[in-house]
Formats: C-alpha cells, structure tokens, sequence
C-alpha cells in the first residue's frame, strides 16, 4: 500500500477565486487613491520641524532621517515607518484591558548627538509625546564595535525625576521635543500610505500582461 497522501479534495478559499491580480490590484490602488487625505496636523509640525532639520528619505525605503547642526554637534534622528510598537501593551494585565486608556501605539524613533568622535544615542518612543527609554555613550574608540556590544545605559524610568527632566530639558534645547515625536509618528503615517500605493503601482506594473 502506497504510503503516499493523496491530496485532499478541498476547495479554494473564496478570495482565491474572486478575480484576477491584476483587478484586484486595480480596485485597492483606486480606493487608495479615493480615501487620500490631507493631513493639516502633519503638514503644520512639518513646517515647524524643517525650520531646523533637514529631510532625507527615498521612495522605496521606509527608513527616514532627520540632520541638523547644533554649534560642534551633528544631530541625527531617524526611524523605520514600519517599526510600529505598542510601548509595553502586550505586559498588561488581562484585567487592565477593559479599562479605558489613551492611545499608546507609536513609532521607536532613534537620536544620535555627535561632538567630535563621541556620541549620545537616545532610543525613544513617538506618540503624541516623547517617551525616552534609554540613552546610551559611545566612545570614539567604540565606534567600529556593534550597538548591542555596547552598554545601553539604565532603564530611562529608572533613572531619579530630576535626571529624567534634566535629559528632557537637554533635548528640548535642540529641537527633540514633543513637536518632533508628533512628526515622526504622523509621518510615518503618511509615508507608510504612500509607500503601500507605491508598493501596489509597482506590482501593477510587474505583474500586468
């Protein structure tokens, strides 16, 4: 007897068998493009944010950066549109999830602050405001090492108040601020629709007869 399983004799999901690639590619890039709205919020903490950063990002590409120069130092901040997190949700307690609380889905957004070969990296979280959650010294002689040889520094949280609002107030200085972590998740927002309709064109494209 022959040990080999013949194939069930099922039938195709439904959406398999609804229409062709090249339609269905159609209807989604034409509601895509019916549901396009301006984002006034964005385009206003976008004119206020590029009075001191400079803008460098590539369609195709869902990581972008944000350079400035601040006396000696070159400031960097940069972000994947794609790198959505919850900021701790998934550790709630079952019981805390039926009770009401604010939006807490952002964007993991990092800073560098460089001055001569040392830097500061401040990995930080965007929401409606800035959430740091940790910073980290690299030395010059450190530099070719990997960020995760490095030693990351405490738990941002855990750090004393006044410290934590010392750090805030340093950043504030140069323009890292609540503004700013608004425009990186608002941002991401629109950059990561415009790459998915990006993303459909170019199958369109790839996939057409």
């Amino acid at each position: 007897v022959s040990k080999v399983t013949t194939r069930a004799n099922t039938q195709a999901p439904a959406y398999r068998l609804a229409s062709s690639l090249t339609e269905c590619l159609n209807n989604e890039i034409s509601e895509e493009q019916a549901n396009n709205e301006i984002d006034q919020e964005l385009v206003d903490v976008q004119k206020q944010v590029l009075k001191t950063f400079k803008l460098k990002e590539e369609t195709g590409l869902g990581m972008v950066r944000l350079v400035k120069q601040h006396g000696d130092e070159t400031i960097e901040v940069q972000f994947d549109v794609q790198d959505v997190d919850d900021n701790g949700m998934d550790e709630m307690d079952q019981e805390d999830e039926d009770e009401e609380i604010p939006n807490s889905m952002g964007i993991n957004f990092q800073v560098t602050i460089k001055k001569g070969g040392d830097a500061i990296v401040v990995n930080a979280f965007a929401s409606d405001a800035m959430n740091i959650q940790n910073i980290r010294f690299c030395e010059a002689k450190h530099a070719s090492l990997k960020e995760e040889e490095l030693y990351e520094g405490p738990s941002f949280e855990e750090l004393e108040e006044s410290l934590q609002a010392a750090f805030y107030e340093y950043l504030t200085e140069r323009n890292i601020d609540d503004d700013l972590s608004f425009f990186v998740l608002a941002y991401s927002r629109d950059k990561e629709q415009r790459e998915y309709t990006n993303w459909l064109n170019k199958l369109q494209n790839f996939t057409a007869d």
